[in-house]
């Protein structure tokens, strides 16, 4: 029996959140889609244990959404979270990379969507241990070899 694992993609949007919810529920991926509008409806589904991976929608003030994640990531940072944005600038890509977000530059298709949890799962089993991950989600700058 498989565990069903959960998405709570966060937005604004009324026929995004339709076309992806009814999209989701025919994959038959292992995967439900959960809706949420603000941040109390993400930190509800948190506490329900309904939430593996956080998307947060450009339809959300950009301020808003890297707080809410942020806010997540200290939490919470099994969560993998994705911040949606088509042409991010080079400010939020920065923003995204600092905080150890993950940037889902796609439209918002299921597979595409999908395609793009399955990866960062995936590193997440590399990872393999709690610990090591939880350090690493935190990590600001990165070891380079020194110059010689």
């Amino acid at each position: 029996m498989s565990v069903l694992r959960h998405v709570v993609l966060v937005s604004t949007e009324p026929t995004l959140s339709a076309r992806l919810s009814s999209a989701f529920d025919g994959f038959g991926s292992g995967w439900k889609l959960h809706i949420a509008t603000s941040e109390a409806g993400v930190h509800d589904k948190i506490d329900e244990g309904r939430c593996d991976v956080l998307m947060v929608d450009s339809s959300i003030e950009r301020e808003a959404a890297l707080d809410l994640m942020g806010n997540v990531w200290q939490a919470h940072p099994e969560i993998i979270r994705f911040l949606c944005h088509t042409s991010p600038d080079d400010d939020l890509m920065m923003r995204c990379v600092w905080s150890c977000h993950r940037l889902f530059t796609q439209e918002l298709e299921p597979t595409a969507i999908l395609e793009a949890i399955q990866r960062a799962v995936q590193v997440q089993r590399w990872l393999g241990n709690r610990n090591i991950h939880e350090m690493v989600s935190r990590l600001r700058t990165f070891p380079t070899i020194p110059t010689l």
